[in-house]
This record gives structure tokens, C-alpha cells and sequence, in this order.
């Protein structure tokens, strides 16, 4: 597990040195992720949302969490790899 979660790391720390984290609005809004986050208020978490490489979980009621402490699952960091790489 800390392998998955030193790539996860290591993906962001890649995005964020080429540049391409800047503050954008995210379509979506975490109830469970405060606006004075580090991750949110700096851009990260709305710059990858904006280009789908996080989604978040999608509530009965329509809201979405972000679960920022939980665990990243082989399949989520999949599907973050072929995002930001384009993979297919």
C-alpha cells in the first residue's frame, strides 16, 4: 500500500512541477473537503477534477464526498494513470 501511495505522490508531484496546476473552478464541489484545504485552496484537487482524473463518490442524495484520508484503490490509481496519460 505505501507503494500505491508513494506513485499517487509521485503523479502529483509530476503534474504539479510541469506547471499545469493552476487555480480553475471544479464543476464539482466536496461536501467533506473544506475550502481552506490545502490541497483545494492551492488548485490541485479542482485542476484534476477539471480534467477528470479525480471524481469523487457520489452521494444517494446527489452531493459528492472526496474522502481525502481513505485509501487510494488499485483500480482508482488505474483509472488516474489513464487519465493523465491517456491510456486506453
Amino acid at each position: 500500500m505505501k507503494k500505491i501511495r508513494l506513485l499517487v505522490l509521485l503523479l502529483l508531484a509530476l503534474l504539479l512541477s510541469a506547471g499545469i496546476a493552476s487555480t480553475v473552478a471544479a464543476a464539482t464541489s466536496f461536501t467533506d473537503v473544506a475550502d481552506d484545504f490545502w490541497a483545494w485552496k492551492s488548485g490541485y484537487i479542482p485542476y484534476l477534477v477539471q480534467k477528470n482524473v479525480l471524481n469523487g463518490y457520489k452521494m444517494d442524495d446527489g452531493t459528492y464526498t472526496f474522502k481525502p484520508d481513505a485509501k487510494v484503490t488499485r483500480a482508482e490509481f488505474i483509472k488516474m494513470l489513464d487519465e493523465t496519460f491517456g491510456l486506453t
